[in-house]
């Protein structure tokens, strides 16, 4: 049985580019990090994984749809980090991959999804799979009207949007200003992650930028968006069972 205090937490972002993977990379391992490895890090994707790449691991040589047709276990699939997290890549259909999240849901207190970009037939099963999502956008019009589709999306199938991240902010003139993106959002809560050269660094590394560069700008907004995730997981984990 499917535990009820389990979230699944997507990312999403109908434009590529945005960050939206380092994004969901990072949460991911700061949340392992602090929830003491009982997270699960989804990467949905229609062509090649990639999702191994940002932590240096080996591709995985096992396809996540065995799991589906009963060829594998699902441990044989999860490629596992540091004894911080917990990484997955499927593609398939929207059963397909419900029946995979399921699996993780059963297992840990939190799974964080990370969508394609775009809005087609892998992004709508997706989101169909999550309990909340992260819309993700730069600061500019293209970036910020395609987010506006996601929150869209969302609302007709009535997914709540747990915030929208506009991420890469430089602080030029040439930028949506925080005021009238807070504006353009409405009641959604806004967080603001800056342009930080170090994930570039990371990303060439294979090493989350929390880990290798904690104390840089980007790290430290990453680390409170990560923080208020955890604190409400370690809240149903407490109701649910009574310990921390």
């Amino acid at each position: 049985m499917v535990r009820r205090i389990s979230s699944v937490l997507g990312f999403f972002s109908a434009k590529g580019g945005v960050g939206k993977t380092t994004l969901a990379v990072n949460i991911a391992t700061d949340l392992g990090k602090m929830l003491k490895g009982r997270v699960a890090l989804v990467e949905v994707c229609s062509i090649a994984p990639s999702i191994h790449i940002y932590f240096d691991l080996p591709e995985p040589e096992i396809s996540p749809r065995k799991i589906v047709t009963g060829e594998t276990k699902i441990d044989n699939v999860i490629l596992r980090y540091d004894n911080i997290l917990n990484i997955l890549a499927l593609s398939g259909s929207e059963s397909e991959i419900g029946i995979v999240v399921d699996l993780l849901r059963e297992r840990y207190p939190i799974v964080i999804l990370d969508s394609p970009p775009g809005l087609g037939p892998e992004v709508h099963s997706s989101m169909r799979a999550c309990n909340e999502i992260v819309v993700v956008c730069q600061p500019e019009i293209p970036s910020v009207l395609q987010a506006l589709k996601t929150c869209r999306i969302a609302e007709q199938w009535r997914v709540p949007i747990e915030r929208v991240v506009v991420n890469r902010i430089q602080g030029g003139n040439f930028e949506i200003s925080p005021t009238d993106l807070r504006k353009t959002f409405g009641g959604a809560v806004i967080s603001i992650v800056p342009e930080d050269p170090n994930v570039a660094e990371s990303v060439a590394k294979g090493k989350p930028l929390v880990l290798l560069k904690p104390d840089s700008p980007a790290a430290k907004e990453i680390h409170r968006i990560a923080k208020s995730i955890a604190i409400r997981v370690k809240k149903n984990i407490k109701m649910a069972y009574g310990y921390r």
